[in-house]
């Protein structure tokens, strides 16, 4: 095992000092492959094409990372970043390798969680094109332009992971597997017309589910915080340990994203979108854009680390915790209800702009 280690830190040392020109796009990339990126960018994306893939890519994104959670809880599954320096490898063959801001996460590092996450929340987006693409048209060329899409981005964020020092390739190789396996079983399976029961206790059972087995474990004598210690002690800088990558910051988002996509499937605005009083879906295009804006903006309660790394001092370090947990929570609630049902007001604003310009154009000619 440590000879596949050292080979991946080789690796890693040959993307960062070969082809150091690629550093940017490492960086976009590893953002652009971040699961977090899903809950803000993908999903309202896949929605606002398709009401179907949309969903699916937000239940398969929560559900996939409560899993992706739980598996490293049991894999533990050391970062590079810190194994050079715990192993005694930088001693004995001294890398040339640096780290980033993004490379301090705090969680085991096996499987990877922006291969398995990303992967398979992009399976609906990508069966969903290359059925269009389909039924369009009868070239078998075209058709697989999806699929080759989609396999050159997710090798793309795995290399970028590797060269961050976040994950030793065969992490990221476990992630790209398990990712496109879960893709591919759960796409055809996401529930679409469900209770808002449902969605309240799935919210619950993720929140539950993982606290039974995370007090289990420690029961057991398990220390599950072990990979937070190790990230604080080999970080070059401190302000690069950010908060919301520890384990139970995901865990906040899923169970806000479950409740909160049940409440909005559920709003009133959605479900009846007719009824929408004429004055707000005349400006429904700027009402839309600016509440997204505005959660967006806030998505993020430890964005900025400079007055976050602040507040600890003043609060106890259980009631810190359980704060901004909670705070992560009520705005993955948020960021679903205001996507949701901002869709009709969008949709019935921009269909009022078009039929108004349409008369106009009737009447002029």
């Amino acid at each position: 095992m440590e000879s596949t280690l050292g080979a991946g830190i080789a690796m890693a040392e040959a993307l960062q000092n070969q082809l150091p020109w690629l550093e940017n796009v490492w960086l976009w990339v590893t953002f652009l492959g971040d699961p977090k990126s899903l809950f803000l960018f993908y999903f309202p994306a896949a929605y606002y094409a398709s009401r179907r893939v949309g969903i699916a890519v937000l239940w398969i994104s929560l559900i996939t990372e409560w899993l992706n959670l739980v598996f490293k809880w049991f894999l533990f599954g050391d970062r590079p970043f810190w194994w050079v320096h715990e192993s005694g490898y930088y001693s004995q063959a001294p890398a040339q390798v640096h780290q980033f801001p993004s490379s301090c996460e705090t969680g085991p590092g096996s499987p990877s969680g922006h291969c398995m996450i990303t992967g398979a929340a992009l399976w609906p987006i990508m069966t969903a094109v290359s059925s269009q693409l389909a039924t369009r048209t009868h070239s078998p060329w075209v058709r697989v332009i999806p699929s080759l899409a989609y396999c050159t981005f997710l090798l793309a964020v795995g290399l970028s992971r590797i060269f961050l020092l976040a994950h030793f390739p065969h992490q990221v190789l476990a992630g790209l597997i398990t990712g496109a396996v879960l893709g591919w079983l759960m796409t055809p399976r996401v529930p679409m017309e469900r209770e808002l029961s449902f969605y309240g206790l799935t919210s619950l059972a993720l929140l539950l589910g993982a606290s039974l087995i995370y007090w289990t474990l420690f029961t057991l004598g398990l220390d599950l915080s072990w990979s937070i210690s190790l990230a604080s002690k080999w970080c070059e800088r401190p302000e690069w340990v950010h908060v919301d990558s520890r384990p139970f910051a995901s865990l906040s988002r899923d169970s806000g994203a479950a409740l909160g996509l049940g409440i909005a499937l559920h709003s009133p605005c959605y479900a009846q979108p007719s009824s929408i009083p004429q004055q707000l879906t005349s400006g429904g295009d700027r009402v839309a854009t600016q509440w997204r804006q505005v959660s967006l903006n806030s998505i993020e309660p430890g964005r900025d680390q400079d007055h976050v790394s602040l507040i600890p001092r003043f609060f106890p370090r259980g009631l810190w915790a359980t704060t901004w947990h909670s705070a992560a929570e009520l705005q993955s609630h948020r960021i679903n209800m205001v996507d949701l049902p901002a869709e009709p007001i969008l949709l019935n604003g921009v269909e009022r702009d078009i039929k108004a310009s349409e008369e106009l154009k009737a009447d002029t000619f």
